[in-house]
């Protein structure tokens, strides 16, 4: 579903901090991964940003790649407010 509310924003950077533009990015959720999609020109400063889970709520784990390197958040929870998800932004950092 790619149609309303994202429940995830995801920014990546590397080890340099600089924003990570091809990783690939998934968020687990009740054994189901789903891939989230990246938009350029962010709203942090023009970073790349990864947006999922539309319209979704609950306990995500999300993770980045690239290059054979992986940067994984812990628990991300999503609420929601009565009729859509609360986007939870979440950083991640890919080290070398």
């Amino acid at each position: 579903k790619a149609y309303g509310a994202a429940a995830l924003a995801v920014y990546v950077v590397g080890a340099d901090g600089s924003p990570v533009c091809d990783a690939v990015v998934t968020a687990r959720s009740g054994g189901v991964n789903e891939v989230l999609h990246s938009f350029a020109g962010g709203a942090e400063g023009g970073s790349c940003a990864y947006f999922g889970e539309y319209e979704q709520t609950g306990d995500f784990t999300v993770k980045a790649e690239r290059s054979g390197v992986t940067a994984k958040s812990g628990k991300v929870e999503v609420d929601d407010d009565g009729c859509h998800p609360i986007t939870k932004t979440v950083n991640l950092q890919l080290a070398d």
